[in-house]
């Protein structure tokens, strides 16, 4: 494969996942949870950790999922692996509606 064509077809790819993120976040903050799960579960298995620290969230608080402790704890650490916590873009970082640090 020319290299120029594979580096196109991987900035797309990266293009498209950024894309599902982004509309993983927007369904989640409009209160549509279960379009945010569709969206974000795959991209979290995959190890997107944004998608990640969603999910933790919706298992934190029971958006949209039965509320698990357990599970939240789980997609958080997964996110916080990947040093994510402290972005400022982090759906759980300071100033966001809740006083939880998953950090």
């Amino acid at each position: 494969m020319d290299p120029l064509l594979g580096c196109a077809v991987l900035e797309l790819f990266a293009l498209s996942v950024k894309a599902d993120v982004e509309a993983g976040l927007q369904a989640y903050k409009k209160g549509d949870y279960s379009t945010a799960l569709k969206e974000l579960r795959p991209l979290a298995e995959h190890g997107d950790a944004q998608a990640q620290g969603v999910l933790g969230r919706m298992y934190d608080f029971g958006h949209g999922v039965p509320q698990d402790y357990k599970e939240a704890v789980k997609w958080y650490r997964l996110a916080a692996d990947q040093g994510t916590c402290n972005s400022p873009k982090s759906p759980w970082s300071a100033g966001n509606e809740s006083k939880r640090n998953a950090c």
